[in-house]
């Protein structure tokens, strides 16, 4: 009876052996937060970003991106649902289609038949064309195809072909990026040199403004 008397003495006096290792680890994850970059409360964040955002000069920093970024992110939250001025959908989707056919037809008269050929391999008598609209984008071609495709989607109001053109420029990205390949074995440094300073698809506004004064 002693013995068992001075057991549980000892057991109600001893701490029990778990209750360190609980507090251990109810502790570590709040240490873990509260150092260094691993607090990743809102207030945190904030206050990271808002001196991120005064580092550098002004105007220099590339806040036209950002701005224009905010703007469109800001026109998809709250366009409305239905189009407000349908008018300019209509003239704009009239206008990318008019400039889809001109750019095609011109792509093809400076191509020339005997380079014309739907696949991205060129043809083996293939002569590279860097003058005419091939002076305003590497592909104008496709550029018609895409113009065209937007244009009919905006005549139309409609989402689905808007949605099909945009897979239509990716699927449209990667065929070029197989065709350029090509067409760097096949010419070498001619076209890598041609390719450094023409775009791929969108002509730049003072190489469409050069372009046209040239037609006059």
């Amino acid at each position: 009876m002693i013995g068992t008397s001075l057991l549980l003495s000892a057991a109600l006096v001893s701490p029990p052996l778990t209750r360190p290792i609980a507090q251990r680890d109810i502790r570590a994850p709040v240490v873990l937060m509260s150092d260094g970059d691993g607090d990743l409360s809102v207030e945190r964040i904030a206050a990271r970003v808002s001196a991120n955002m005064n580092e550098g000069e002004l105007s220099k920093r590339g806040e036209g991106w950002f701005i224009g970024q905010a703007c469109l992110l800001l026109g998809v939250l709250f366009a409305p649902p239905e189009p407000v001025a349908p008018v300019v959908e209509t003239v704009a989707g009239v206008a990318a289609i008019g400039s889809g056919v001109a750019l095609g037809a011109a792509a093809v008269r400076d191509l020339g038949l005997p380079n014309l050929t739907p696949w991205p391999k060129p043809v083996e008598r293939n002569e590279l064309k860097t003058e005419g609209v091939y002076s305003l984008c590497r592909h104008p071609m496709y550029a018609a195809l895409l113009a065209g495709c937007f244009g009919l989607g905006l005549l139309s109001l409609s989402f689905e072909r808007l949605l099909l053109t945009t897979a239509l420029f990716a699927l449209l990205s990667l065929k070029a990026g197989r065709e350029e390949a090509l067409l760097g074995e096949k010419h070498g440094e001619q076209y890598r040199a041609y390719a450094a300073y023409v775009p791929q698809f969108f002509p730049t506004v003072s190489a469409l403004r050069a372009y046209l004064l040239d037609q006059k």
